[in-house]
């Protein structure tokens, strides 16, 4: 696995977690 790949990953689950709490706060 290539690191960009992996921190590519790694940003857009972060992103995901950001728009669940986001949701859950509303």
């Amino acid at each position: 696995m290539e690191p960009k790949i992996l921190g590519y990953s790694f940003v857009q689950a972060v992103h995901k977690e950001r728009a669940t709490l986001k949701t859950l706060a509303q």
